[in-house]
């Protein structure tokens, strides 16, 4: 039997950019991966040790063993977090011991995590050094680890699409600049203008919403000439390195694909959804069917994945990546990003992989706002009841909304029509809401 090991290092992979944040902003910054961190519990299958940075409720980890049939699940956490669980790991006499000696009576052992970090690769040859049968297939090897974090940029992306468009009509990127200076944004903004009357900023390092921003012309002009200093000095995520500046579609709809590239190369697409985006292009969640795009649409999106994945195989990239794209109102495709990394997406394919819901309608959103009198798992769980097989159903995908300045927390819906669908997240509003 295979152990898999999963590391919940969504904090870990983020803490590099935490130098670019201060105050309340760092803190919202730092609390969110922790949340999110409480997906790793359906990451990977069956038999399973999941490692989290703090400890989960033990109630949600029974509603979820239960809800996904798993046979063979512990959930554990250091008994201190810091900003890399893979140092906490270590750092905790009792838990190493405990994990180790599990590891050691496995056949084998699979380190399964959010995204490759150097503490995840130190641990991985620690455990060697054990003698511990242990393996990474999801994650690119050491040696390829500059590369994912390239392409794990906006200006890294860019480059790469830049080539593919150049050589396959599928792919298609908005115009655009990578910007390092006033000088260099401000000449793109001209040159975009003159196509539109607003344009798109992403920061180097955005992610999840956090760095878009939507510029129009009037903006524009009052915040030149220093606009590139101006948000790099002093706001967050823009601190990160250069500003791409593009143009800004119309767009219809945000399709994504979550795919993998096995250890021999192989590219396979897991799914496709419609991303749901707030109105600062900011990640809300997703909603995906066997209806949600024509099969003439998937056949365009699956060639477009089909040739950046190939070209990520051919580089040496190995591991789970996403292509964030467009669809704009004339029904063109354009791909705008890439991640080399699990993403808010993967979780929702495994919970498909166990969870027989047929031709429901699919959607999952991530913040559903809690009055903070209910932000309790316990309290929640009792207002909506435990998930269930069938057509339809709600099932929470994290417990520990407390965490947050401004409770939320993470669900899974599904109907078979949008009317039932609506019927579900309405249950779901009264369960976190207090009426007065």
């Amino acid at each position: 039997m295979t152990l898999r090991l999963v590391i919940a290092n969504n904090r870990e992979y983020c803490a590099a950019l935490d130098y670019a944040f201060r105050g309340p902003e760092l803190a919202r910054w730092r609390n969110e991966d922790l949340i999110l961190a409480e997906q790793a519990i359906f990451w990977g299958g069956e038999d399973k040790l999941v490692v989290t940075p703090h400890r989960v409720d033990p109630r949600f980890v029974a509603d979820v063993k239960s809800a996904m049939e798993y046979r063979n699940l512990c959930v554990v956490s250091p008994a201190s977090t810091t900003q890399s669980i893979c140092k906490d790991i270590q750092s905790d006499a009792n838990l190493w011991q405990t994990l180790t000696k599990t590891l050691q009576e496995s056949e084998s052992v699979e380190i399964i995590a959010w995204g490759a970090t150097p503490q995840l690769y130190t641990l991985l040859e620690r455990l060697i050094e054990l003698g511990i049968p242990v393996s990474a297939p999801e994650l690119p090897s050491n040696q390829n680890a500059d590369l994912a974090q390239k392409l794990d940029s906006k200006s890294g992306f860019r480059e790469i699409a830049s080539k593919l468009a150049q050589a396959y009509p599928e792919v298609r990127i908005p115009v655009g600049y990578v910007c390092s200076t006033d000088d260099e944004l401000a000449s793109a903004a001209v040159e975009l203008m003159r196509a539109s009357d607003s344009i798109l900023l992403k920061a180097d390092k955005g992610v999840g919403g956090w760095g878009n921003m939507k510029l129009d012309r009037q903006s524009y002009v009052s915040a030149a000439p220093s606009l590139f200093n101006t948000l790099t000095r002093n706001s967050g995520i823009w601190r990160t390195g250069s500003i791409v500046a593009e143009e800004y579609l119309d767009v219809m709809d945000s399709p994504t694909v979550d795919a993998l590239i096995t250890p021999d190369g192989q590219v396979q697409m897991l799914i496709c959804g419609r991303q749901v985006l707030g109105t600062h292009l900011d990640y809300l969640g997703l909603e995906v069917g066997p209806h949600t795009y024509s099969p003439e649409v998937m056949a365009r999106i699956r060639k477009i994945v089909s040739i950046i994945g190939q070209e990520l195989a051919q580089l040496g990239y190995r591991g789970w990546f996403d292509v964030d794209m467009v669809r704009t109102t004339d029904d063109a495709i354009y791909c705008v990003e890439i991640n080399t990394r699990r993403t808010g997406v993967t979780y929702i394919w495994e919970i498909l992989q166990r969870i027989d819901v047929g031709q429901s309608m699919i959607a999952y959103a991530s913040n559903q706002t809690i009055d903070p009198k209910l932000a309790d798992y316990g309290k929640i769980r009792a207002r909506i009841g435990p998930a269930e097989p069938g057509p339809s159903g709600v099932m929470l995908t994290t417990a520990s909304s407390s965490l947050l300045a401004n409770p939320s927390i993470t669900y899974f819906a599904w109907s078979l029509s949008e009317e039932g669908l609506n019927r579900q997240l309405a249950r779901l509003v009264a369960a976190t809401t207090l009426q007065d």
